[in-house]
């Protein structure tokens, strides 16, 4: 003989008197239920309580504002001028304006100067190099002070995001046009940097590029030419019978005389049976030069490498050849 036994199951959801699940709805499963709880609510450990979900004590929640929880939810009250984000987890300031780097206090005025930028954020101006914002410019909030660190709460070279609230880095060379005076500027995690062409020195402010003057740094840099100094580089101002070279930044000289090999007590001797400029006769094997019996440079002084340059190679004279070897 055989039996048949039949089970029926318990709807949970429908066995009590309203909702069994409080803050929540009742789904009815196979042999149990679950309770979907309400926005704002939370299962507690035994999986069937819905309990009150303090969003204030989440990190994500009303960054840069004060909250306030409340059964279901929270609140979210912003500073002054800050309004909440659009996703709900913080507050931050959306008003745009002129920024500048020099701030002063003159009576009851206010003077801005140096507009770095236009249309910027507070958070992007003050965060950055910023002294002074908006039309009519404000002063921003001093360093360490509580509305400082509202403002920029990852310190210098971060702003909140306006949609996420998520800290990120301000790219000062997009933001702020003009940073770098003559430079390129360079942007860095947090900060940025300053990049001169040549010719050009950084100055203390780390944001001006300054002209070098070749010419008073070198009174010598042109040998027997002038220096004239030009924006980034310099030009040789030749005299006659010098030519000039190295695209003219040096003069030479041209004049072609009696090359010797020999100076003995202030005499020239052993002349060489052509005429050679001062550069040819005593960057080779000369002694002496010219009619008035110039004594060359001794090879290794700083007059050698002024008249000679680094790059000579000294030759020998060859008497059967009528020419100077060796020397470029």
């Amino acid at each position: 003989m055989s039996y048949l036994v039949l089970s029926s199951h318990i709807n949970e959801c429908a066995s009590f008197d309203g909702n069994i699940c409080v803050n929540g709805e009742c789904m009815n499963l196979p042999g149990t239920f679950k309770c979907m709880c309400d926005m704002g609510y939370e299962l507690d450990k035994s999986g069937g309580n819905c309990t009150d979900q303090d969003e204030c004590a989440l990190k994500e929640k009303c960054l840069n504002g004060m909250c306030t929880n409340f059964p279901g939810g929270y609140a979210c009250d912003c500073p002054h001028n800050f309004v909440s984000n659009s996703a709900g987890t913080g507050c931050v300031d959306p008003r745009k304006g002129h920024c500048y780097s020099d701030y002063q206090e003159q009576g009851d005025l206010d003077i801005c100067t140096h507009e770095v930028a236009t249309d910027i954020s507070r958070a992007t101006c003050c965060c950055s190099l910023g002294q002074a914002w908006g039309d009519p410019c404000e002063p921003c909030p001093p360093i360490n002070s509580t509305e400082r660190t509202t403002l920029c709460p990852g310190g210098p070279g971060f702003k909140p995001n306006n949609i996420t609230v998520i800290l990120e880095d301000i790219n000062e060379c997009v933001e702020l046009v003009g940073l770098c005076q003559g430079g390129m500027c360079i942007n860095t995690f947090g900060s940025f940097s300053c990049e001169c062409p040549h010719g050009f020195t950084l100055d203390r402010d780390s944001r001006t590029c300054n002209d070098i003057d070749e010419c008073l740094i070198d009174p010598t840099v042109c040998g027997a030419g002038t220096c004239l100094n030009t924006i980034g580089m310099y030009t040789c101002v030749c005299p006659s019978g010098h030519m000039a070279i190295d695209g003219g930044l040096s003069c030479t000289d041209m004049r072609e005389s009696f090359c010797y090999a020999m100076v003995r007590e202030g005499q020239c001797q052993n002349a060489t049976s052509f005429n050679l400029t001062e550069r040819s006769c005593c960057c080779s094997v000369g002694a002496g030069w010219g009619e008035t019996c110039i004594t060359c440079p001794v090879e290794g002084t700083d007059a050698f490498t002024q008249l000679c340059g680094s790059d000579v190679v000294v030759g020998e004279y060859s008497p059967s050849r009528g020419r100077v070897l060796g020397y470029f």
